[in-house]
C-alpha cells in the first residue's frame, strides 16, 4: 500500500476555489479502483489544506493520476498557494 500525505497553504483569496476543487476531485477519487482512503482537512491552527491518501499499490495510483478528474485538479492549483506544497509518500507492506 502507498500512504500519501500532503499540505498546503492556500492563499486567502484562493482558498475557497481550492476547497470546492478538493470536494470535486474528492467525489470523483473515492471511486477509483485501488483507493483506499482519500481525505482534505484543514489544520486549525495554520489554515493548510492536508490531504491524505491511501492507495492498494503504485499501478492504483497512477491510474488515478491519469484520470480526467485528477488532471483537470492540478490544472486548476496554478497560483493558488502561497508557498509550495509539501508531500511525502511512505510505502506500507
Amino acid at each position: 500500500m502507498l500512504l500519501i500525505s500532503g499540505s498546503a497553504l492556500p492563499l486567502q483569496s484562493r482558498r475557497a476555489e481550492l476547497i470546492s476543487g478538493a470536494l470535486e476531485i474528492t467525489r470523483e477519487t473515492v471511486n477509483d479502483d485501488g483507493c483506499l482512503y482519500y481525505k482534505f482537512s484543514q489544520d486549525l491552527e495554520t489554515g493548510e489544506i492536508i490531504s491524505t491518501e491511501l492507495w492498494r499499490d503504485r499501478e492504483a495510483l497512477e491510474a488515478h493520476m491519469a484520470h480526467d478528474h485528477t488532471i483537470k485538479f492540478f490544472s486548476r492549483l496554478d497560483g493558488v498557494f502561497a508557498e509550495p506544497p509539501v508531500m511525502t509518500e511512505l510505502e506500507i507492506n
